[in-house]
């Protein structure tokens, strides 16, 4: 029902704690709901701390709404909120860029060749 739910949304929203205690920690993380979200083909926004990975990651790759401030959020939010149409304005390169770094038998692959470098010291 989750995907279902996420499929039929204009919108999908992640958000990232801006507390210092978890910033430091968020510069090298990335969660997989971000990934999976990308995947959907709606609009995805993502609120957080410009510093951390996610926010860096989607904003280099065009990939989501990116807002890192309040009042940005706001501002982002209503226009979304009034124009269905524009939340899919980066649809298609999130797909994309699901595909190519978010899927499972690619990085499953990447991993066995990380791994097989690693075994024979390259």
């Amino acid at each position: 029902q989750v995907l279902d739910v996420m499929c039929n949304s204009n919108l999908l929203v992640h958000i990232e704690n801006f507390s210092a205690f978890y910033r430091k920690d968020l510069q090298y993380a990335f969660s997989t709901k971000i990934a999976d979200s990308l995947a959907m083909g709606v609009g995805f926004m993502l609120y957080a701390p410009p510093e951390v990975a996610c926010s860096k990651y989607l904003k280099d790759n065009e990939a989501a709404f990116v807002v890192n401030d309040k009042d940005e959020l706001f501002k982002t939010l209503k226009t979304l909120t009034e124009n269905p149409e524009y939340c899919r304005r980066y649809s298609k390169k999130a797909r994309e860029l699901a595909e190519k770094n978010h899927n499972f038998t690619n990085n499953a692959n990447r991993f066995q060749e990380v791994l097989r470098e690693v075994v024979s010291g390259g």
